[in-house]
């Protein structure tokens, strides 16, 4: 059975016939290359004849080029028959059949490097995980490759690594850069961690390694010789340590009391939602803790939808903490002991899977040998998260609680942690020499006027003279 078509028509089926390629493995489907990784970026530029098409390389032929992202060499092309060329007044005659063109024959398919799911032409980076279990204790580490161009193009790469351990994910050391001229998607890693040194408590301290193995080549990458973490340790090895007590907890924070010294020292830690919300960070009452009134939306560390008092529920001091994307949070940890405090850390990111107010900490200090005593001391933060019980375990139902388990890890450490009470300065010796007071203290006023813009010019000449600000004052001198 034949049908007529018009000349027209005939030339746009030519002309479909043509710009195709059919899939060596299916016949009459036509195989879409993402135009960011094409098969051959010389044949898809180049200005062939219409009538000559490539077929994609077989893979019984393929060899692969020295380069890094070299595209495999094409086999010998084909001819896509075509009709004869006739006239006009013949190709109104002329009649099409309807069976399908005549397809390469099939073969196995194109070997292809590999890549992932576009975005929309977003930035890329890509994530390896590696997981071991050491001392009882599950652990999984990423290792993020990041481009300086978000491709995988030969250039400059960054490497982070993160451990995750009982749903908390955190950074372990600095960001490596390096320089690689093969596939990004294709490496292979190293990881290992052994026993360090014995310490206190015992089992708890591990050593880690991470390298690179590029082509028969081993880099080292990350090294971390204070990996502390463990199951239930006994902390009660450690002499002379002073453990703080969990005295208050709500939305906003943490506040633990310890003896220092025999100083009564506050720790508190809070925490801080981390996002955007215009541009900005969310600062004031998000920095306490939570954001009040409201549930953010975060997804990869950016504000994605803000819903504004939906499903709250009002409490003494606000409203109630709910997550409902992102899991990004960043820790500070402040003391206070009579009345004066500090800082101790204020950028601590850990990533969450499990409700924030179900992490909890241990913090504890040991006294250093100091004179006077009791002046200096090691102070430690452990990070402390319950292991949940499998539901496939029959025990469960009959676990009670004091025979939780808890995976604890060392976050932050210092061993120059300087607070006491009534200290005997005078031990110091008979060489030492003490001050004395002259009295109060000195008041001094700094005139300080609204509006003012000429800064130093001006001052100290007059009484008429000011300064704009008390920083513009410490720039002119009087704060040292």
């Amino acid at each position: 059975m034949s049908l007529s078509y018009p000349a027209s028509r005939f030339v746009e089926l030519q002309q479909s016939v043509t710009s195709h390629t059919h899939h060596p493995g299916h016949r009459g489907q036509v195989q879409h290359y993402d135009e960011k990784y094409p098969p051959d970026y010389e044949q898809a530029t180049s200005n062939t004849d219409a009538s000559s098409i490539r077929a994609p390389p077989s893979s019984a032929n393929t060899t692969w080029s020295s380069g890094p992202f070299a595209d495999p060499p094409t086999t010998p092309s084909y001819q896509v028959p075509t009709p004869t060329t006739a006239p006009l007044e013949h190709l109104r005659h002329a009649s099409l059949s309807r069976r399908p063109l005549p397809a390469p024959s099939p073969g196995p398919r194109p070997q292809t490097i590999p890549h992932p799911p576009q975005t929309g032409g977003g930035l890329e980076r890509w994530v390896y995980t590696h997981r071991l279990v050491a001392g009882g204790t599950p652990m999984q580490f990423m290792i993020s490759v990041e481009s300086s161009t978000g491709l995988p193009n030969p250039g400059r790469y960054t490497f982070r690594l993160t451990m995750k351990v009982n749903s908390i994910e955190r950074p372990l050391g600095d960001s490596v850069e390096r320089t690689l001229r093969v596939d990004p998607r294709q490496l292979e890693f190293v990881v290992f961690v052994f026993p360090g040194k014995t310490s206190l408590p015992a089992g708890c301290l591990w050593s880690l390694r991470v390298w690179l193995r590029v082509n028969g080549v081993d880099h080292r990458l990350f090294g971390e010789d204070e990996l502390w973490i463990g199951k239930d340790p006994d902390f009660n090895s450690i002499g002379d340590a002073s453990f703080a007590r969990l005295k208050h907890q709500d939305v906003q924070e943490q506040v633990y009391n310890a003896f220092v010294g025999r100083a009564l020292v506050s720790f508190t830690v809070r925490l801080v939602l981390e996002g955007g919300l215009g541009g900005r960070g969310v600062e004031g009452s998000a920095r306490l803790g939570f954001v009040f009134g409201r549930h953010l939306g975060f997804q990869d560390d950016v504000l994605t939808e803000p819903l504004f008092f939906h499903s709250c529920v009002l409490l003494g001091c606000g409203y109630r903490w709910v997550r409902v994307q992102g899991n990004l949070y960043k820790y500070s940890l402040e003391y206070e002991a009579g009345g004066v405090g500090g800082g101790l850390f204020d950028d601590l990111r850990l990533k969450l899977d499990v409700d924030p107010r179900s992490v909890t900490f241990l913090i504890f200090t040991v006294p250093s040998n100091s004179v006077p005593a009791g002046a200096s001391h090691k102070l430690r933060v452990w990070l402390r998260t319950l292991i949940p019980v499998s539901h496939g375990d029959p025990s469960a139902a009959y676990v009670l609680p004091f025979n939780d388990a808890y995976v604890y890890q060392r976050l932050w450490k210092t061993d120059d942690f300087k607070v006491g009470s009534n200290l005997q300065f005078e031990n110091l010796g008979p060489k030492m020499v003490m001050g004395f007071s002259l009295g109060g203290p000195e008041c001094i006023r700094v005139p300080v006027g609204r509006g003012y813009e000429g800064g130093f010019a001006g001052y100290g000449h007059g009484a008429g003279s000011s300064l704009g600000s008390m920083e513009e004052a410490k720039r002119a001198g009087y704060d040292f």
